[in-house]
């Protein structure tokens, strides 16, 4: 639909390179001019107008959770992150543009563009990672692990049905570091997020059972049996089944955590190892975990 729209226009204004005329400006040439249009466009816009815009978009409604309780719900699940070893960051609302499409396999219309090269946070992990790689950079990438988390609440443009809304609360976990050989980054951190993660779960007695997917990203894959063997002989009192899948957002492993409540499972967490790090960093022995658990949802189960 988009295209059609943009072909519709380049048609009406008789300018056929649209679109690649704008795209070739120097970004600060971009962000002026756009910023030139939406003031001229919000001056139009009337006290009346503006109450009318509010009812409809969807974007700007807010969370139905009980405010003040679920604050309280946040601060105890990154008190227990800190407590493992995370630094609590509160991140920014925006994010540099392409901070989900330049590294990952995002679609930028799946994210809220915005002026001055910013996008609203469709993903905070991404954030914590760019955070992560600038921070290693500064060390010249030694051999302290890096460990860091957030509440953050995303926000991401693709239609969903009431009574669920386009922003949502996600607690995040990043951890960043050197490639150690033999995989032994990789087993530990895996283990630590995954461990973290069900351990937090099981705490709640609403939760009957709790179960994991260990989901080997490609087909030809010899390192996914040997984290596999790991997680499970470490991590006990949590079921674990094991799926192949072809997908490059994550690399070797991806793990997605349910949740069983009133004989009901939801997914409610899911994480895996990226190559962010090394894309950001050009640095091939750069290693990075990511890991999410949908905190707002999570409220909502339990009945808070």
């Amino acid at each position: 639909m988009s295209k059609k729209i943009v072909g519709r226009i380049q048609k009406e204004t008789n300018t056929p390179d649209l679109v690649a005329l704008l795209t070739s400006m120097p970004s600060s040439d971009l962000n002026s001019l756009m910023m030139e249009v939406l003031s001229q466009k919000t001056q139009q816009i009337s006290p009346s107008d503006l109450l009318r815009n509010y009812a409809s978009n969807r974007f700007v409604k807010p969370s139905d959770v009980d405010f003040v309780s679920f604050l309280t719900f946040e601060l105890d699940l990154l008190q227990k992150a800190q407590f493992f070893g995370f630094t609590a960051l509160e991140l920014s609302p925006v994010s540099p543009l392409g901070s989900c499409a330049a590294v990952a396999t995002v679609n930028q219309n799946k994210v809220l563009s915005a002026l001055r090269s910013t996008e609203v946070v469709a993903d905070a992990t991404n954030l914590l990672a760019l955070e992560a790689a600038t921070r290693r950079k500064l060390t010249h990438f030694d051999a302290e692990v890096l460990r860091l988390c957030t509440v953050h609440r995303h926000l991401r443009t693709p239609y969903v049905k009431p009574p669920f809304l386009p922003h949502f609360k996600i607690f995040c976990m990043v951890t960043a570091g050197k490639d150690r050989g033999s995989l032994l980054f990789e087993k530990q951190h895996l283990v630590e997020h995954i461990r973290f993660i069900t351990d937090y779960l099981k705490s709640f007695t609403a939760v009957e059972a709790v179960r994991v997917i260990l989901k080997s990203t490609r087909k030809d894959n010899p390192n996914f049996a040997p984290l596999c063997d790991t997680i499970v002989s470490e991590i006990k009192e949590v079921t674990f089944d094991t799926e192949q899948v072809e997908q490059p957002y994550y690399q070797i492993i991806q793990f997605k955590t349910f949740i069983t409540i009133r004989q009901k499972e939801f997914e409610i967490a899911d994480g895996g190892l990226v190559d962010w790090s090394q894309k950001l960093s050009n640095n091939r022995k750069e290693r990075m975990l990511t890991s999410g658990i949908g905190i707002e949802m999570l409220f909502k189960l339990l009945g808070f």
